[in-house]
């Protein structure tokens, strides 16, 4: 008989594990994607469906979405908005300070302009994931 294992997930929450092959599916039962390339899968396919809605080039920063896969277990992409006043600033200043320092997804159009808006990946177990972004084709 195999003892049943407790996993403490990034919220803090108890996960009762049993046997190995129920890992998985119990992490993702308590929202958590236990696989790195499940999660950066997920977080590819919500980048690019949020940036089609809002008119915006399909193309992300690869180390950064790798960065961000590796600090999430539940990834949610939120589409925030950017105050008008910062867009006075510099659009290279603007890209590099959401990527380097807030580790966000600036969105950009299809003529190279900062589109007031950008994409944060969080760790938000409270909210949904679609299940298009969740499972593979």
């Amino acid at each position: 008989m195999i003892e049943d294992k407790k996993e403490i997930c990034f919220t803090g929450r108890e996960i009762k594990l049993g046997i190995p092959s129920e890992y998985e599916a119990a992490l993702l039962k308590n929202r958590v994607i236990a696989s790195f390339d499940r999660r950066r899968r997920c977080i590819e396919r919500q980048l690019k469906r949020i940036a089609k809605e809002e008119e915006a080039v399909e193309e992300f920063d690869e180390e950064l979405i790798l960065e961000v896969t590796g600090l999430t277990e539940w990834p949610v992409v939120v589409c925030c908005k950017i105050e008008e006043e910062f867009l006075e600033l510099p659009k290279e200043v603007i890209i590099t300070s959401m990527k380097k320092h807030q580790k966000c997804f600036p969105l950009i159009d299809s003529k190279g302009d900062i589109i007031p808006k950008f994409l944060v990946v969080s760790n938000l177990p409270s909210l949904d994931i679609r299940e298009e972004d969740l499972y593979d084709e």
